[in-house]
């Protein structure tokens, strides 16, 4: 069973430990600390982190996040072994809000718990903006636009019928996650849950958009 989820994007620089704090990245620090907050007041008994699916991705509590690659010694989550730089920007999110209890971090459909909630990793593709590290595709806009609206609304249908091997032309790997929160929710939905939406930040900080939402479903 499904509580909540929050979505956050995953730059390096989220920590303030790194890049001297990049101030282009407060607003969406401050939501996404905010964000994380809220999921956590539902009471979870465990929170599943769901990230970009690149490279395969099943781990626990008991692994841990470093920004040694990024120039600063900053070790996040548990002792284990080593998580993707995106999920370490998760374990530092949980870590910062005080959560202490079960951790599943995955970039594939978790087994259902009792009491889960999801922290969603999903930056928006590189193709928009002029600053952006690849830009200029029609494509990558209009799905932002899609992308938005259906955090906003709340509508799972739409992000569960997302392309990530589209997406990829253009960067886009944080389809992936979304559309997985999509199917999760849509699944939900079926069962009689509704769902509460808050789009809490839209940012575009280097020209690359950051999304903070907040589901949270009742039944």
């Amino acid at each position: 069973m499904i509580l909540a989820a929050a979505v956050c994007p995953h730059p390096p620089g989220l920590p303030p430990q790194v890049g001297l704090g990049l101030p282009e990245l407060e607003p969406t620090r401050i939501a996404a600390a905010d964000a994380v907050a809220a999921l956590l007041e539902s009471d979870p008994s465990r929170v599943v982190v769901i990230g970009p699916d690149e490279h395969p991705v099943d781990a626990d509590e008991s692994a841990a996040g470093s920004f040694a690659g990024f120039g600063v010694d900053l070790v996040v989550g548990g002792p284990g072994v080593r998580l993707p730089a995106a999920y370490a920007v998760g374990a530092w999110l949980l870590d910062e809000a005080g959560w202490d209890g079960p951790r599943r971090y995955t970039s594939a459909t978790p087994n259902p718990g009792d009491r889960d909630v999801l922290l969603v990793l999903a930056d928006a593709d590189t193709a928009v903006g002029v600053s952006a590290p690849t830009h200029g595709d029609p494509r990558a806009a209009a799905l932002e636009s899609v992308i938005t609206t259906a955090l906003a609304d709340a509508d799972a249908t739409t992000l569960a019928a997302l392309d990530p091997e589209t997406a990829r032309e253009w960067q886009g790997t944080g389809v992936a996650p979304l559309r997985l929160l999509g199917e999760l929710v849509t699944d939900e939905t079926a069962k009689g849950a509704s769902v509460t939406a808050r789009l809490r930040s839209d940012e575009t900080p280097f020209g690359v958009r950051y999304w903070v939402a907040s589901w949270s479903l009742t039944r």
